[in-house]
């Protein structure tokens, strides 16, 4: 198994995914926009409210009806507020990790044409780093930043 798992591997990519995935675990372990100034229960009401309608709603309420029916679907009930905040704290900062990588990746690839792959795997895990240490932290009414999530 460990020799399948790190075959071809050399130790400086071992590293890099180690500490992409330790990344990973320490968003398990934070929860910026669950505290104040950031009103979760606004935006839980809002869910609720949606939870049984029929109609897609309009405009930016679009993202609170689709959090309504994946919670409809799970069957997470209404009285579990922290829960559902932490859920979507997990969703949205991994779809935000992800698409930041990606897009860093996309980019500093089409900037440098012959550059190794190992660096460009590093470059986009540093400007991981840079956005959730500066930006994606109690930013919101600094950088406004808070306009990636929606």
């Amino acid at each position: 198994m460990r020799e399948r798992l790190f075959s071809g591997r050399s130790i400086e990519e071992i590293i890099f995914y180690l500490l992409f995935g330790a990344l990973l675990v320490g968003v398990l372990f934070s929860s910026p926009f669950m505290r104040y100034p950031y009103d979760i229960y606004y935006h839980l009401m809002h869910i609720d409210a949606l939870g049984g309608a029929g109609n897609i709603p309009e405009g930016r309420f679009i993202w609170h009806y689709i959090w309504a029916k994946f919670f409809d679907l799970l069957r997470v009930g209404q009285n579990e507020i922290f829960f559902r905040a932490k859920i979507i704290h997990f969703i949205q900062t991994y779809m935000a990790i992800f698409s930041i990588y990606y897009f860093s990746n996309v980019v500093i690839r089409n900037i440098f044409n012959s550059i190794d792959s190992l660096v460009l795997k590093y470059l986009s895990l540093w400007s991981i780093v840079i956005w959730l240490t500066i930006f994606a932290t109690f930013s919101m009414h600094y950088h406004l930043v808070w306009n990636l999530w929606y």
